[in-house]
């Protein structure tokens, strides 16, 4: 497997991730694996560079030196620190951190990546999930939930299968 996984790799990764474009996210993914890439080298890579990004967004350009990138590398990463909230990069911080861990004992890590770049990539359909599934509940017809429709209907429960014989105890 090969090492550490270029810029160019880990900056579509990461725009991908922030704009929600599923696709783009697999396809890299994909080259990556097809390239050789290493999937817990790839997230470990990808977790610096994220974390490069909120230094990028928090900091001024003066911390570049400190962190010693050129200005343009600074720059470039500016540009797309500057395309993503601050909440959503530590959001994407906290779940590849998680990634990091789960990687050690997963027996389908590529599949593990995916996901976790995916969550962030539909971030905001997946939070809204949970709103929209009680909304629609509310609203629908009171029958739909098996509870109600228990409770709605007394008759007795029907055995599905005759009982047990009981065993008597064996007489010597």
């Amino acid at each position: 497997m090969l090492g550490n996984v270029d810029d160019a790799m880990r900056r579509g990764l990461s725009q991908a991730s922030f704009h929600g474009r599923g696709a783009s996210v697999l396809e890299i993914v994909s080259r990556a694996m097809e390239g050789g890439r290493d999937v817990a080298v790839l997230a470990r890579d990808l977790m610096a560079y994220v974390r490069s990004l909120l230094l990028v967004q928090i900091s001024s350009p003066e911390a570049a030196k400190n962190l010693q990138w050129d200005p343009q590398e600074w720059q470039q990463r500016k540009v797309l620190a500057d395309t993503a909230d601050l909440a959503l990069l530590l959001e994407a911080c906290d779940v590849l951190a998680k990634l990091d861990g789960q990687l050690r004992r997963a027996t389908q890590p590529r599949l593990l990546l995916e996901t976790a770049l995916l969550r962030l990539c539909f971030r905001d359909q997946l939070s809204a999930a949970p709103a929209r599934s009680a909304t629609a509940s509310s609203h629908s017809c009171p029958m739909s939930s098996p509870v109600a429709a228990a409770e709605a209907d007394p008759a007795p429960a029907k055995e599905l299968a005759p009982p047990l014989p009981t065993l008597s105890p064996k007489k010597e």
